[in-house]
């Protein structure tokens, strides 16, 4: 009888194991998903000549609704405005960061001790690409 009441005690601590499997298992394709959307944003800013308000938004409201994220959980920041960098201007730099909070990457972070508040991260990608606008060429 000892046996099974220490058993049932310890039961659900394994099974966080397991379930934390499938927990990094589903971030991970979260991961793959926003690395997708990020790069087609950043090949359409390429031809564009920059981010533009456009873009930026269509991309938050992609990762948010592939993802199942609430809204205002995608920040996208990019230096350059659509056409104000140019293929041969002396800066054709595009520097972008976008920002992605993810919530409950932790399995059975309440029967762990971790507040909902606390079980996030936030996954940012912050790098920079070429332009290939060539303007009315």
């Amino acid at each position: 009888m000892r046996d099974l009441i220490v058993m049932m005690g310890i039961l659900p601590l394994l099974m966080v194991f397991v379930m934390q499997q499938a927990a990094d298992f589903k971030s991970g394709e979260s991961l793959e998903t926003i690395r997708s959307l990020v790069y087609a944003a950043k090949e359409a800013a390429r031809m564009e000549g920059g981010f533009s308000g456009e873009l930026k938004t269509g991309l938050a409201h992609d990762i948010e609704e592939r993802l199942g994220l609430e809204s205002g959980s995608v920040s996208v920041e990019a230096r350059a405005a659509a056409g104000s960098v140019g293929r041969y201007d002396a800066d054709s730099r595009i520097e972008y960061v976008v920002r992605v909070r993810m919530k409950n990457v932790m399995a059975g972070g309440e029967l762990m001790g971790i507040d909902e508040e606390d079980n996030f991260r936030t996954y940012v990608i912050d790098s920079f690409t070429t332009s290939e606008y060539v303007g009315g060429y």
